[in-house]
């Protein structure tokens, strides 16, 4: 930048025009090209902290604005420590940690960031249930919000929402090297937002598992009917819901074969969903009369995929996390069956299931 470009860009907002009008501005002009001139011909590529204070005395800054500038000059002497100390908690946090320390930067949390590395807070500082943004008060709440949503990828495993803010925020959580996502406080930790799925990559079974479903039930059953069924044909209904129909739909033309309706459906899911304990989720149990509780067999065979995905994982406790309001709650893998349907809302939202803790 040339000093006429300095002259227009740093000095000319000083006069009521932009430019200078009587003999004073004029005054003031010269004497403001002359110190300008006096300070490129000294120019060596540095600049002293005398410059910078006398820089910050000479404006009128807010308080919001001295804090950015604070943190902007303490950043240059915390940035090695803070990108160091989030790159050591595993490949996710390290592929984000330049990014985390720039938004440090930009909200003014880079000093009171630095402070609390002297002194961290463990997992179990958390309990059992809060609030993220109040449990880490002593940053921005746009930080918090920032951290929370960051998902980067490294190769196949994608990292989900909260899993960064844990491992930042807190001494004893990283990268999870056996099951679950993250370690903490030396556990295996799932932590799910709201509607995730409870299963992990080992599953034999996916999203598109229903459809086969259908069309298992639909070839073994409709050749015994007068008139077929067709599980597709019931538009935008959950998949157990489906099933809740077709049944409604035999008991009203052809009762007597309610009964083979439900042995289909008992011998589509046992094929298609293998690994799944069925000695307890036997459809004819949820058939009384003419009347069938899909809503009932729904959570059963719910129950059964996230017994499976705990024994398959092998982790200790789920993070369940809302990732807008930032309420959390925290569930040991021995209480999470008896709490779905109730605290835990799970449903099939197709092949698999979705879940979400009732803050």
């Amino acid at each position: 930048m040339d000093i006429f470009d300095r002259l227009l860009k740093d000095v000319s907002y000083k006069f009521d025009k932009g430019y200078p009008e009587s003999p004073e501005d004029m005054a003031k002009l010269f004497e403001m090209v002359d110190n300008l001139v006096k300070e490129e011909e000294k120019a060596d590529g540095t600049v002293s902290k005398e410059e910078i204070i006398k820089v910050i005395q000479s404006e009128d800054f807010s308080p919001e604005q001295l804090k950015r500038i604070l943190s902007s000059v303490s950043s240059i002497k915390f940035k090695e420590e803070i990108v160091n100390y989030i790159s050591s908690k595993g490949k996710g946090p390290a592929s984000v940690a330049e990014n985390i320390y720039n938004k440090m930067v930009s909200t003014g949390d880079t000093p009171a960031y630095a402070n609390y590395l002297k002194n961290m807070k463990d997992y179990s500082y958390l309990g059992d249930s809060g609030n993220l943004v109040e449990k880490f008060n002593f940053v921005s709440k746009e930080l918090v919000d920032y951290i929370t949503a960051l998902e980067p990828s490294i190769g196949r495993v994608s990292t989900g929402k909260g899993e960064i803010l844990l491992s930042v925020m807190l001494n004893d959580v990283k990268d999870a090297v056996g099951g679950g996502d993250i370690q903490a406080g030396g556990k295996e930790i799932e932590v799910k937002n709201k509607g995730a799925v409870p299963m992990g990559q080992k599953a034999q079974f996916s999203t598109n598992t229903m459809e086969t479903v259908y069309s298992d039930i639909e070839k073994d059953i409709n050749p015994k009917l007068q008139t077929d069924i067709s599980l597709k044909g019931y538009e935008r209904k959950r998949p157990f819901n489906k099933l809740g129909l077709a049944f409604d739909q035999i008991a009203k033309e052809e009762p007597e074969m309610l009964s083979e309706f439900a042995d289909s459906i008992q011998k589509a899911l046992q094929t298609n969903y293998p690994g799944l304990d069925f000695s307890n989720v036997r459809v004819s149990d949820f058939v009384n009369g003419n009347s069938f509780d899909w809503e009932r067999l729904e959570l059963a065979l719910s129950k059964e995929v996230v017994k499976l995905y705990i024994e398959s994982e092998g982790f200790e406790e789920v993070f369940f996390l809302n990732d807008q309001s930032k309420n959390y709650k925290r569930v040991s893998t021995d209480k999470l069956v008896g709490m779905l349907g109730s605290e835990i809302k799970i449903y099939f939202k197709d092949g698999l299931p979705r879940w979400t803790f009732n803050f």
